[in-house]
């Protein structure tokens, strides 16, 4: 590539006159010579000479830009190759072993083989409690419409939803599963126990409008009446919502769209809608699928602007920091988890992680674990995928 960069360069630099142009300049000027230090005036040879000058010194320039570019692909090339060796190093000395919950007892196996990294599974996850999955149809668990690795998750939600942070808002749950571990049905688990527990509004907000259809499915599958009151927003004008009994599907670039003012109405926001629908009341569920869209609440260290997504995030949950009195919930699902929690919106309603693959337990009494889980027979599962339940 930096070969074929340079030869573009040359290709294109000016072209150089010709020697017969030259050396009728030359025998010009040694012809209006009078005296070795002085030279007649002649407009047209000073215009050749300074020509021929000025293209030397853009193509030396040229020349020398190139070689540097060839110099840094070569560098860049060195420390790629240094980086694939380490990588498959580390590959190499990372252990997996098979993953089952560790305190739920009911529920069937999941399809697929799941594993752990086996230094996190040495460290014993808390108990989920009795009843933990209040609540939940005895079918799903019965024929197996959740696996145990996926009940796992909303017992531990339930659990995590009855504590507080120091602010007094309610904690959230955070799943990083790889794919292929059904974090849709997990969310889809959860919306079925609390509406079933009476809780009949809640907000899902995900990357596009065409996975409503899957939140639909997920939930009909589970037997949630909550399947049939799926209301697209994006179907919907900027009126007040007067559904009292539904969920609420949205993506994250409706929480930053908006109306602008005419002569008959005054502007609005998506995100105005929904908080007046939810009201200070709010007992639902917010659901972040895909919550790595809301990351780079604060900006960069190069001085980047916060996220207009991030920022809308955290306005809905601080508006609403009392969603649901049991259990409340901030449910966040992202594939491969978030590389900076600080600077996620969504982390705010999760108990100040210090380290989300740390295998620790953090916080301050409502900390998070985080746990390594992904599919082995799943090819887009290959990296490493953390989830943290309560502590």
């Amino acid at each position: 590539m930096a070969s074929t960069r340079g030869s573009r360069l040359a290709t294109h630099a000016p072209v150089a006159p010709s020697a017969r142009a030259i050396a009728t300049t030359s025998a010009s000027s040694d012809a209006m010579l009078t005296d070795k230090n002085t030279v007649k005036a002649d407009p047209g040879g000073d215009a050749a000479s300074k020509f021929h000058t000025e293209w030397r010194r853009k193509y030396e320039e040229q020349q020398k830009r190139a070689e540097e570019a060839r110099k840094a692909a070569k560098a860049a090339a060195k420390i790629e190759a240094a980086l694939d060796v380490e990588d498959a190093d580390v590959a190499d000395d990372v252990e997996f072993t098979q993953y089952a919950p560790a305190k739920l007892r009911v529920g069937a196996p999941h399809p697929d083989p799941v594993v752990e990294n086996a230094s996190l599974a040495s460290v014993a996850p808390p108990d989920v409690g009795a009843d933990c999955l209040d609540g939940l149809d005895a079918a799903v668990i019965d024929e197996a419409r959740l696996s145990a690795l996926q009940l796992e998750s909303v017992a531990y939600a339930s659990r995590r939803f009855r504590k507080r942070l120091a602010s007094g808002a309610r904690c959230g749950f955070f799943i990083g599963d790889g794919a292929g571990m059904g974090k849709g049905r997990q969310i889809a688990g959860i919306v079925a126990q609390r509406w079933a527990a009476g809780c009949r509004k809640h907000l899902w907000v995900s990357v596009s409008n065409d996975l409503r259809f899957d939140a639909e499915r997920d939930l009909r599958d589970l037997g949630a009446a909550a399947a049939d009151r799926v209301v697209a927003l994006n179907k919907l004008d900027y009126a007040p919502l007067k559904h009292e009994e539904a969920v609420v599907f949205c993506t994250y670039a409706a929480l930053v769209a908006g109306k602008r003012a005419s002569a008959k109405a005054k502007a609005r926001r998506r995100l105005d809608q929904l908080l007046d629908w939810c009201g200070a009341d709010f007992e639902g569920c917010l659901l972040f699928d895909e919550s790595h869209k809301a990351k780079n609440l604060f900006g960069g260290a190069s001085g980047a602007k916060p996220t207009k997504v991030g920022q809308a995030v955290l306005e809905l949950q601080t508006a609403l920091p009392h969603a649901r009195v049991r259990p409340p919930a901030i449910f966040a699902a992202a594939a491969a988890g978030e590389a900076f929690p600080r600077r996620s919106s969504t982390a705010r309603r999760r108990a100040r992680p210090s380290r989300s693959t740390s295998g620790t337990w953090t916080g301050s009494g409502c900390g998070a674990r985080a746990r390594t889980r992904r599919s082995r027979t799943s090819p887009s599962s290959c990296g490493r995928s953390t989830r943290a339940a309560s502590a």
